[in-house]
């Protein structure tokens, strides 16, 4: 600690495994960890209702013309519903699984840290379950309470659900809170703070950057910015998430099934394919009775074929024209 001043640590991470790097048996007890869920632990199990979808839909939203405030609620409203009865997985599998449950084992307090609401806390405890990582919300089994900051924004069973709000106002609050002091968690001399979006680390670093009391005892703030799905969500092709998209949300919002990707690319294919079959024009079956069983269609001609009925859909690889 400088002049009062915490050490700040900020660096980039394309592995999970650089989070036991900054930890060790010296530091371990003295060490609290908050880890973003949505792309640093978890992700949903298909495209529809992973971080990166929500921005593609709102930013479409915008674009046919909704003003921020619909175009926000509408998608978030989605987003939600889907998170409601989506599974999730590791962002790393089993590498996330091993390194959460290392840092439980030498003794960091694990706090998990999102931007989610607490009314799908219980989905979200079963998204953590499904992708083997339910171990990080035992040591705060059934303590609750709310935060003014937001309707939604509350401590559950050891996540810390900020409803939209930034980080850096919620986690002040948080550690203002009695039941935080209760537990001594604002003693600790280390916070540290793993996110995919450095917005969010930067947020969190000015608040406690800062001579508020409940951040008297900080000596360093350790913020990764975490980029492991990065390469993965910007290869993807956009036309081809904005139609997976458009076909998981048809499906999700008719039937309430939930396609995975996979199911998705496979229609948005077939779709693709039947685009390519046109209707035969009525005028062309006529010419087949013309002389010689040819006639020319814009610069092609009609070969000899068998008899056809109007509207019979072909495909230009059945060669019904050539030049």
């Amino acid at each position: 600690m400088l002049n009062g001043v915490p050490n700040f640590l900020h660096t980039e991470t394309y592995d999970i495994n650089d989070l036991l790097k900054h930890i060790n048996a010296d530091n371990a007890k003295d060490f609290l960890l908050f880890v973003d869920l949505d792309n640093t632990l978890i992700r949903a199990a298909q495209f529809i209702g992973t971080d990166d979808f929500f921005d593609m839909h709102y930013d479409l939203q915008i674009n046919n013309g909704k003003d921020e405030k619909n175009a926000f609620e509408e998608t978030l409203e989605l987003h939600n519903a889907v998170n409601m009865i989506s599974s999730a997985n590791a962002v790393e599998g089993k590498k996330t699984q091993d390194v959460i449950n290392t840092l439980l084992g030498m003794g960091v307090t694990v706090i998990g840290f999102t931007l989610r609401g607490a009314n799908i806390a219980d989905a979200t405890q079963k998204q953590l379950t499904a992708a083997g990582l339910d171990k990080m919300t035992e040591p705060f089994k059934n303590i609750r309470f709310s935060l003014k900051i937001a309707p939604h924004a509350s401590f559950e069973d050891g996540i810390l659900y900020c409803d939209d709000k930034p980080k850096g106002e919620c986690l002040d609050e948080f550690m203002q809170h009695a039941t935080v002091q209760a537990l001594k968690l604002n003693q600790k001399k280390i916070i540290g703070f793993i996110d995919d979006k450095k917005k969010n680390i930067d947020k969190v670093a000015a608040v406690i950057n800062t001579t508020k009391p409940h951040f008297a005892a900080v000596e360093q703030y350790v913020g990764l910015h975490y980029r492991y799905l990065e390469s993965t969500i910007a290869e993807a092709k956009l036309d081809n998430k904005i139609a997976i998209g458009k076909v998981q949300k048809q499906h999700f919002q008719a039937r309430s099934i939930l396609l995975s990707d996979e199911q998705a690319q496979h229609i948005v294919h077939q779709e693709a394919q039947d685009q390519q079959f046109t209707l035969l024009p009525p005028a062309v079956t006529n010419a087949f009775d013309l002389a010689k069983n040819q006639v020319k269609i814009e610069g092609h001609c009609v070969p000899e074929v068998p008899a056809m009925e109007s509207g019979i859909p072909y495909h230009p690889s059945r060669e019904y024209l050539t030049p």
